[in-house]
C-alpha cells in the first residue's frame, strides 16, 4: 500500500468519524427540539441502540475502504506476473509463425527466399524473447541466483539457436525429399520412411526447445542444455547417415550451402 493511498484511508475514516459525531450531534438536536418530552422519554428505550447506530456506520466503512485497498494492492502485485504472461504468449506466437512458415514452404505456398527470411528474423526474435523472459525471472531471484542465470545465458542462446537451426535443416530435408522423389531417385517406400524420421526429429528438437524454455531452477536449465547439446549432436549424425545412406547426398549439400549463404 504506497503513501498516496495511506493517506486516502486516513482522510476517509476521519471524515466518517467527523460525520457520524455531527450526525450524532444533530439528531440528539433535532429530537430535543421537536419531539415533546414525554414522547422523548418513551423513545429512550430505542435511543441507547440508537447511540450505537453511527460507530457501526464507522467500523462497517472502515472495512470497506481497507478490503478495497487490499484487492489493489493485489492487483499491483500481479503486474510483473501479468508481463511474464505476455512475453510467453508472445513466444507461443513466434513459434505458430514459424511452423506456419515451414508448412507453406513445404506446400510450395512461398520459395526458399522468403522461407529463409522469416526463419531467420523469427529465430532471432525468439533469442532476444528469452533474454527478456529471464530478465523477468530474475526480479523475483537472489542476487546469487540471478548471477547464476546470467552465468548460464550465453550457453542457453547457443543452444536454442543451434536446436533452431538444426530444425530448420530438417525442414529442408523434407522438401529434397519430395525432390528426390518426384525425380524417381527414391521410391515412395522410402520417401514416406524419410518423412516420418524427419517430422519425428523435429518434433524431438522442439521438445528440446521447450524444455529449456520452460526449467525455471538453474539446475533444471543447466540440465536441459546439456540434453539439448546432444540432441544436437544426434541430429547431426542422423542428417550425415541419411544422405549416406539415400541418393539425396548432392541436392542436400547443395540446398544447404545455399541456406548457409542467405
Amino acid at each position: 500500500m504506497n503513501r498516496k493511498v495511506s493517506t486516502v484511508a486516513i482522510v476517509i475514516i476521519f471524515a466518517v468519524l467527523a460525520g457520524s459525531f455531527f450526525l450524532n450531534k444533530l439528531i440528539d438536536e433535532l429530537i430535543h427540539t421537536y419531539l415533546s418530552t414525554e414522547l422523548i422519554d418513551q423513545l429512550s428505550f430505542f435511543g441507547e441502540y440508537l447511540a450505537f447506530v453511527p460507530g457501526l456506520i464507522v467500523v462497517i466503512v472502515i472495512v470497506i475502504v481497507l478490503v478495497v485497498l487490499s484487492l489493489k494492492g493485489r492487483v499491483k502485485e500481479k503486474k510483473p506476473d501479468e508481463v511474464k504472461v505476455d512475453l510467453k504468449e508472445k513466444r507461443q506466437q513466434l513459434i505458430g509463425e514459424l511452423k506456419a512458415a515451414e508448412k507453406s514452404f513445404l506446400r510450395h505456398k512461398i520459395d526458399q527466399k522468403t522461407f529463409n527470411t522469416i526463419s531467420k528474423d523469427k529465430n532471432k526474435e525468439l533469442i532476444q524473447l528469452e533474454s527478456e523472459i529471464d530478465a523477468e525471472r530474475k526480479q523475483a531471484m537472489s542476487v546469487e541466483d540471478a548471477n547464476k542465470l546470467d552465468s548460464v545465458a550465453k550457453d542457453k542462446k547457443k543452444i536454442i539457436n543451434d536446436l533452431l537451426d538444426q530444425k530448420k535443416k530438417k525442414v529442408y530435408e523434407l522438401k529434397i525429399a519430395e525432390k528426390s522423389f518426384l525425380k524417381r531417385k527414391i521410391d515412395e517406400n522410402v520417401y514416406k520412411k524419410l518423412c516420418t524420421d524427419i517430422n519425428k526429429e523435429i518434433i524431438d528438437i522442439d521438445g528440446k526447445v521447450n524444455a529449456i524454455q520452460t526449467a525455471n531452477e538453474i539446475e533444471k536449465i543447466q540440465v536441459q542444455l546439456a540434453e539439448g547439446a546432444k540432441e544436437i549432436a544426434k541430429q547431426r549424425q542422423n542428417s550425415k547417415e541419411r544422405v549416406e545412406t539415400h541418393s539425396l547426398e548432392d541436392d542436400l549439400f547443395s540446398q544447404l550451402r545455399q541456406q548457409k549463404n542467405n
